[in-house]
């Protein structure tokens, strides 16, 4: 491989895509995604292992370099900079690059974002926001901190909204996932504040007051799987807790219990399915982990030093897809990949899709865009013309009677 020209190449994209880094911090970040895609591992000693190989340096020379690079502050605690104040760089400020990129990339449609937690062991957790993309997920912003250790995490999800919020044009329609466990008014609002549309799971005891009707518990209002409930009201018992906003109640076959799910977005302007899409990020987890960058098997155990390593996974995830992405409309047009340097017009064409609204693949468009990185890479290319183009969102089936709840009728 011509080490020279693969490590050049990255670069000059590191150098395009995170501007307010030092030459030496680009520099850096170029060699560590170089490394995480010819070892199919961003862990340091792997990195490392498989740049020395390459020849690109000595392993003296890189260990002293991944030891500078982990050992950054990282001011995980620090909001976006005010208008004129010095820019922050931090990994915070950096996903926020990495979301800049992705916007600049994004070829139509709604940006699903989801929000999730992540235990490595009884070191740190990963608190974080990623666009579900395709199947999987592309981290946009992330919070390290220690685990089993008292603290609120509230306030970094809201500082990492605050961060998103000042990249995404206003125009872009974004709906934001979460499970029960991140369920809480605070974020509700947080959400709401950046003029998002929050699509979150609450507890299936939670109670429910339907335009018109009196409260009653959400269990009330499905009765038995395959079937499901929308409508508008307000959420929850205590007064000073309540939400107005849409409930879906979906009970599919199979399952012990429905979902319980709460928007501010109307019954027409959504469909249940919708959340679904929160599988994609723990697909996008196990990318980070042993199907993909095995995050999980990193010896860092300081947050800082954690959320700096992730910054390799997140570039070089975003990279892969994007790679990954060409590959597939080439594929759907009947040209070859390297043929197409622009994303196709319109909507990606229909194809078999699962339950939760993915395409159907034998190869994941990570392991394909990894794949052909570390192609060009050998012949120190890359593809300059990239885009995101999203699958569109998948649709209630059959299979489920939906009652919708219209008072006025």
């Amino acid at each position: 491989m011509g080490h020279i020209a693969a490590e050049q190449t990255i670069w000059t994209l590191i150098q395009e895509r995170f501007p307010t880094m030092s030459p030496g911090a680009q520099h850096a970040l170029a060699r560590w995604v170089l490394g995480a895609m010819l070892a199919g591992d961003a862990n340091g000693p792997s990195v490392i292992a498989a740049l020395v190989t390459a020849g690109v340096a000595g392993h003296a020379t890189l260990d002293e370099q991944w030891d500078t690079w982990v050992h950054q502050d990282a001011f995980q605690t620090t909001d976006p900079p005010v208008a004129g104040a010095p820019t922050v760089v931090s990994p915070l400020a950096l996903g926020a690059a990495v979301l800049h990129w992705i916007v600049d990339l994004w070829a139509g449609g709604p940006l699903v974002l989801g929000m999730d937690a992540s235990l490595r062991r009884d070191d740190v957790v990963l608190l974080r926001t990623s666009v579900l993309y395709r199947g999987t997920a592309i981290p946009i912003a992330w919070v390290i901190v220690p685990a089993n250790t008292p603290g609120a995490w509230e306030p970094h999800w809201e500082r990492m909204l605050r961060w998103i919020g000042g990249i995404i044009p206003s125009e872009q329609t974004v709906l934001v996932l979460a499970d029960q466990g991140l369920w809480s008014p605070h974020l509700w609002a947080a959400i709401r504040a950046q003029a998002f549309h929050p699509l979150m799971r609450v507890h299936a005891n939670s109670t429910f007051a339907p335009t018109g009707q009196p409260r009653q518990p959400v269990r009330q209002l499905v009765s038995a799987p395959g079937a499901g409930w929308m409508g508008q009201g307000v959420a929850f018992k205590h007064a000073s807790k309540r939400i107005a906003g849409t409930l879906v109640v979906l009970w599919a076959e199979g399952h012990d219990e429905p979902w319980v799910l709460l928007t501010d977005l109307l019954p027409e302007q959504m469909d249940a399915a919708w959340y679904a899409l929160r599988m994609w990020d723990e697909a996008g987890f196990r990318q980070s982990k042993s199907m993909g960058w095995e995050w999980q098997r990193g010896q860092l155990r300081n947050p800082d030093a954690v959320a700096w390593h992730y910054l390799v996974v997140a570039v070089a995830t975003l990279w892969a897809l994007a790679v990954g992405t060409r590959i597939e409309d080439a594929e759907q047009a009947h040209v070859p990949p390297g043929q197409m340097r622009h994303a196709p017009h319109g909507a990606t064409p229909p194809s078999p899709r699962r339950w939760s609204g993915t395409a159907q693949r034998v190869i994941s468009l990570f392991q394909r865009g990894c794949q052909k990185v570390r192609w060009l890479l050998a012949q120190g290319r890359r593809w300059i013309g990239l885009w995101l183009r999203p699958e569109p969102l998948p649709i209630s089936n059959d299979r489920i009677l939906m009652h919708i709840h219209c008072p006025s009728q």
